[in-house]
């Protein structure tokens, strides 16, 4: 982008030090404007760069997160298989413990039927005792 002096400028500076003078601080001070746009740009793209490199190691590629996503999920197959694995053992405890229970319940009838005065008048009868 080019700059130039305003002309007030340029005017008073023609008439305390003439046209030559006046011609040469414009122009020194136009390029000077000029190197420091170029400064400023070249600065710009510099720290454009840097910025985009340290997004760049902050962010997680997609290569990564596709690995991170195949762990997560071999790490879900893994604990639904454990779940299988501890459903399958409760199954079959709670066999053995239903088994157990009527059991102890068959002989709850069983002795509670045997202690009935009723019940041990008509087996002594039965069995002639």
């Amino acid at each position: 982008m080019a700059y130039t002096i305003p002309l007030g400028f340029y005017q008073h500076i023609e008439e305390k030090f003439g046209k030559e003078l006046a011609t040469e601080v414009a122009k020194t001070l136009e390029s000077g404007v000029l190197l420091i746009e170029e400064q400023a740009k070249a600065l710009a793209v510099q720290k454009k760069i840097e910025l985009k490199d340290e997004l760049t190691k902050e962010l997680v590629t997609k290569a990564e997160f596709m690995g991170e996503m195949k762990a997560v999920r071999e790490e879900i197959k893994t604990v639904r298989e454990e779940i299988k694995t501890v459903e399958t053992r409760l199954q079959g405890e709670l066999k053995t413990m239903n088994l157990k229970i009527n059991f102890l319940i068959g002989l709850m009838i069983l002795a509670l039927t045997a202690m009935n005065p009723v019940v041990a008048e008509l087996l002594k009868r039965w069995l002639k005792l």
